[in-house]
C-alpha cells in the first residue's frame, strides 16, 4: 500500500528513516510547488510535515536525497538542477550543493560545493564518512555528456576534506547505501555496482537496464529500484544503519555481568558488560565466549558512560574473617567443573583422542524432544571447552618451545 502524500508534495525522489519514527522524504517539487523535506508518519493518520523548503527566503532547485547522521541526528540533503533541466521547475536559483540542517536548532547551511550535479547521498555506520555521487554525465531531457562526472566522492566528515572515490564504467552512479561493513552500493546504468571502502570495485548486480536507487530490507535483503520493476537480492552482507536516534541498548544489571564472570572469571569485567550491551542476553554472550574464547573490548564511546573497571581485588586480611562467616561467596567454578568434565579429561590424558573434523561449535542436527536438545546442547557446548582448552595447552607448549630456542 502506498503512502497517500498530499498533491502539494510533488516528486518525492530520495527517502531516509526511520527517524523518530517517521520517514525523511526529499521532494523536488513541481512548477511553483517548492522542493522540501518532510517528515512522514508510516502509519494512519499518515500525516505529514514539511520541515524546511528553503534557504533563507530562496527555494531550493529540485532536492534529490536526504541522509541522517547516526550519532548528531543532523540532516544532510542534496540539492541539483534536475527538476529544471526535465522541465518541471523554474530555473535555478542556487548552485547545485549539499546542504545540513540542524533539527534542534533550525540552522541550514551549506557544507559542500562544486558538483556538476550532485545526487545521492549515504553515510557509514560511524558518521565519519559521507559519500556524494555527481551525476554530471545525465544531462536529463538533454542527453548525456560522458566527459562530465559519473563519479563518487568521499567525505571525511570530521574534518571536512574530500577525494575522488570510484568512477562508474557504465551510466552514472545515481542513489547511493552503505553496508555496515563500510561497503558502498551505487545504482548505476547496468544495475547496481558496489565498491570496497578503498573504492576497489567488488561487484555489480547485472540488471540489463538502469537502477536508480536501492535500500537494504534487512540483513542480507537488499531491494534494487530500476526504472520500471523493482529487484529483490538476497546477498552476505548486513545492512547499515539508517534509524535516529539509534535504538537504545540492552538492559544490563550487575547480576547479569556477575553470572558471566562466575563462569569465566578470567574475562575483564568491561568487557562482558560491553557485549550484555549489544545481546541483551548471559546466554547469547556465554555461548560467544565458547564460541570465539574472548569478548571485544569496549569502544571509547563506552567510558564515558561507564567508569573503566579492573579485576576485583582480593579481600583486606583485617576484614576477611568476618566476610568469611557473612557475605563470601563460594568461588566461581571454572568451566571444566561446571561441566562436570573432570572425567573425560582423564580419559584423555590416558588415551589420545581421536581426531575430530567435526566443528564443535557448528549447528548441531536437530533433535526431536526437547530433552535430547538439550543433551545436545550439553554435548555441544562440552567439546567447544575441551577444544578451546587442547588449543589453549598448545598455545602454552609452543611459548615453551619457543623460549627454550630462544
Amino acid at each position: 500500500m502506498g503512502l497517500p502524500i498530499p498533491e502539494t508534495l510533488q516528486n518525492t525522489n530520495g527517502g531516509t528513516g526511520r527517524y523518530f519514527g517517521d520517514i525523511l522524504l526529499a521532494t523536488s517539487g513541481r512548477g511553483n510547488l517548492p522542493p522540501s523535506l518532510v517528515r512522514v508518519n508510516p502509519a494512519a493518520p499518515y500525516n505529514t510535515t514539511v520541515i524546511l523548503d528553503n534557504f533563507f527566503g530562496r527555494r531550493f532547485n529540485s532536492l534529490n536525497d536526504v541522509k541522517v547522521h547516526p550519532k548528531t541526528g543532523k540532516i544532510l540533503f542534496t540539492d541539483v538542477t534536475y527538476g529544471f533541466l526535465s522541465g518541471f521547475r523554474p530555473e535555478p536559483q542556487m548552485p547545485n550543493q549539499v546542504y545540513v540542517l540542524d533539527p534542534t536548532t533550525g540552522s541550514v547551511r551549506v557544507v559542500a560545493d562544486g558538483f556538476v550535479r550532485c545526487n545521492g547521498i549515504a553515510l557509514t555506520p560511524d558518521g565519519e564518512t559521507a559519500y556524494v555521487t555527481d551525476t554530471g554525465a545525465g544531462g536529463g531531457i538533454w542527453g548525456t555528456n560522458s566527459t562530465l562526472p559519473a563519479t563518487i566522492y568521499a567525505y571525511d566528515v570530521h574534518p571536512k576534506t574530500h577525494a575522488l572515490f570510484a568512477y562508474t564504467d557504465a551510466g552514472i552512479a545515481d542513489g547511493i547505501q552503505v553496508d555496515a561493513d563500510g561497503n558502498v552500493y551505487a545504482g548505476c546504468g547496468d544495475g547496481t555496482q558496489v565498491w570496497d571502502q578503498d573504492g576497489t570495485l567488488l561487484s555489480k548486480f547485472f540488471l540489463g537496464t538502469t537502477s536508480a536507487n536501492m535500500i537494504f530490507a534487512g540483513d542480507g535483503r537488499l531491494l534494487i529500484l530500476a526504472e520500471q520493476k523493482v529487484y529483490y537480492a538476497k546477498i552476505a552482507a548486513r545492512a547499515g544503519v539508517v534509524e535516529y536516534p539509534p535504538k537504545e541498548p540492552k538492559n544490563v544489571t550487575q547480576g547479569m555481568v556477575d553470572q558471566v564472570l562466575a563462569m569465566f572469571p578470567d574475562m575483564p569485567p568491561d568487557n562482558v558488560r560491553f557485549d550484555l550491551l549489544r545481546t541483551g542476553s548471559v546466554e547469547l554472550t556465554t555461548n560467544k565466549i565458547l564460541e570465539r574464547g574472548f569478548l571485544d573490548p569496549p569502544s571509547q564511546a563506552y567510558y564515558t558512560l561507564y567508569p573503566r573497571q579492573d579485576q576485583p581485588a582480593a579481600p583486606s586480611t583485617t576484614n576477611a574473617t568476618a566476610q568469611s562467616t557473612t557475605t563470601a561467596r563460594a568461588a566461581p567454578k571454572n568451566l571444566i567443573a561446571r561441566y562436570n568434565l573432570e572425567e573425560r579429561l582423564k580419559k584423555d590424558a590416558a588415551s589420545e583422542p581421536a581426531p575430530t573434523t567435526a566443528d564443535p561449535g557448528g549447528k548441531a542436527p536437530w533433535e526431536e524432544s526437547a530433552e535430547k536438545r538439550e543433551a545436545s546442547l550439553r554435548e555441544r557446548k562440552a567439546q567447544m571447552i575441551l577444544a578451546a582448552r587442547q588449543r589453549l595447552l598448545a598455545a602454552q607448549k609452543g611459548k615453551v618451545a619457543e623460549g627454550k630456542t630462544a
